[in-house]
């Protein structure tokens, strides 16, 4: 969500949590409200970008964490497992 914030395809978002079951259960209902029609439109193209970012990050941020574990003593090189 935020990732489509910064992007300004959205310019909020609301999640609502079912806390009364009274009728037909639910569990959450999230409302997104789009800057325009055209930011509606471009949602798709908008969110594979953000997917895209979120993943290399995520990807950095376990390499990084990989090193640190190493460099720390308590990660094991893959020689050291053989």
């Amino acid at each position: 969500m935020k990732g489509w914030l910064r992007e300004g395809i959205i310019s909020s978002y609301s999640l609502f949590l079912n806390r009364y079951y009274a009728g037909k259960p639910w569990d959450a209902l999230l409302v997104l409200e789009y800057k325009d029609l055209e930011s509606f439109g471009r949602r798709e193209s908008i969110m594979a970008r953000v997917r895209e970012t979120l993943k290399r990050r995520s990807e950095v941020e376990g390499y990084q964490r990989k090193q640190e574990e190493y460099s720390n003593g308590e990660g094991t090189s893959d020689r050291q497992r053989a």
